[in-house]
């Protein structure tokens, strides 16, 4: 076998293993060339930094990594790492660790960072035995029914969409902070772009959501704590689902389990836990 960094000629190439290695998933993926490369944009990939496992000439198993400061370090982030079912069990996910971190190394990059779905016990065995600790526990979190606020909104409130989100004010809204996929440079790179909305109370931004209306998946969305229990979060959600659609689910990606004040707003609006995942990361 052959383990080498690949080329943006790989491209179609990835496409078709990332969907073979990823089809019998805990979540089954299936992406055009065009939805692969948009997500690969998002979140800061490299393809010349990302690696490839070939038999006979035959593209078997990859991990694609997206670069950028974490916690004002330089990172890597792990996309994804696949093989295809027929070479498992072959140790080529830690062969590619092996081969890539002592290059990541030697380029000064300080840390690798992946999420692993918490029922995939051999991958977080894996990413143990390498030197990856959990960070934290993240959740996507879905809802199937229409949502109906009986909370009645505020005369002074007002929601409608903005073109750019006030990135100085709104982290203030936050009480932890997003995953890779939603932080604020990966959604603003995002192909098409985010949609967003915030609620003004009195002429003041109060509250937001950053949302693909397409896919109805929220990437970030916050009340100013000064602001909640006042039907803020309601007026939002409201407002989104007009933009997704009645027809559609909504989903949020990666919701950090330990903010409560999320999950139990959510929870009461008819969203429920589909897939767990820890956050993992490994100093280099």
């Amino acid at each position: 076998m052959i383990y080498r960094f690949l080329s943006d000629a790989d491209f179609s190439e990835v496409t078709k293993v990332f969907n073979l290695a990823f089809s019998d998933y805990v979540v089954p993926v299936k992406l055009t060339e065009r939805e692969l490369n948009n997500l690969f944009i998002q979140r800061h990939v490299d393809l010349k930094r990302s690696l490839g496992v070939f038999a006979n000439d035959e593209m078997i198993g990859f991990t694609v990594n997206g670069f950028g400061l974490w916690n004002n370090a330089e990172t890597v982030y792990d996309i994804g790492t696949g093989v295809l079912p027929s070479f498992r069990r072959q140790k080529i996910a830690e062969k590619m660790f092996e081969f890539m971190i002592p290059y990541f190394q030697k380029q000064g990059i300080r840390q690798y960072l992946l999420e692993v779905i918490t029922e995939n016990e051999k991958a977080f065995k894996l990413y143990k035995k390498l030197g990856f600790e959990t960070t934290r526990k993240v959740s996507l979190i879905k809802s199937e029914n229409i949502f109906e606020s009986n909370l009645p909104i505020p005369k002074s409130l007002e929601v409608y969409e903005i073109s750019e989100p006030d990135w100085n004010l709104l982290p203030a809204f936050w009480d932890g902070k997003p995953t890779w996929q939603n932080s604020v440079e990966s959604i603003a790179a995002t192909i098409p772009r985010k949609t967003y909305l915030a609620a003004f109370s009195d002429k003041k931004c109060v509250g937001y959501t950053a949302f693909s209306a397409a896919k109805g998946v929220i990437a970030q969305f916050a009340v100013d704590p000064e602001h909640r229990r006042k039907g803020v979060g309601s007026a939002l959600l409201t407002e989104l689902q007009k933009y997704i659609g009645k027809d559609k689910t909504i989903s949020v990606l990666n919701l950090d389990v330990e903010i409560e004040t999320a999950f139990e707003f959510l929870r009461k609006r008819g969203f429920s836990e589909a897939v767990s995942q820890f956050e993992m990361i490994k100093r280099l």
